[in-house]
């Protein structure tokens, strides 16, 4: 449904319904009251997006912590060999691999 309304201009103009309405709260909230939350918006989304910028560089700062931390290790292989008469000679391998064996007596 819709309606002809005199403009401020001095012109008609056909209003639908939902214009009305949307006119009809301009109308109902002061000026002040929308610039000032408007300005409450721009402080939380400026809050929100230092938040997150550091949010993102704590994040970039502690993977380049944990990758020194763990370049600090020097791995290294080493041979050890065992003189048993007899039992088992299990070892596990630079790679993980568990190695079983027995020794051999004289």
């Amino acid at each position: 449904m819709s309606k002809i309304e005199r403009m401020p201009d001095g012109t008609w103009q056909m209003v639908g319904l939902k214009q009305r309405k949307n006119k009809a709260m301009e109308d109902k909230i002061p000026y002040i009251a929308f610039e000032a939350e408007m300005a409450r918006h721009e402080r939380t989304i400026r809050r929100l997006l230092i938040a997150l910028v550091v949010s993102i560089g704590l994040l970039f700062i502690s993977n380049v912590a944990w990758l020194w931390f763990f370049n600090q290790f020097d791995y290294a292989m080493e041979t050890v060999t065992q003189e048993l008469d007899s039992g088992n000679a299990n070892y596990i391998g630079a790679d993980g691999t568990i190695n079983n064996g027995e020794a051999k007596g004289n």
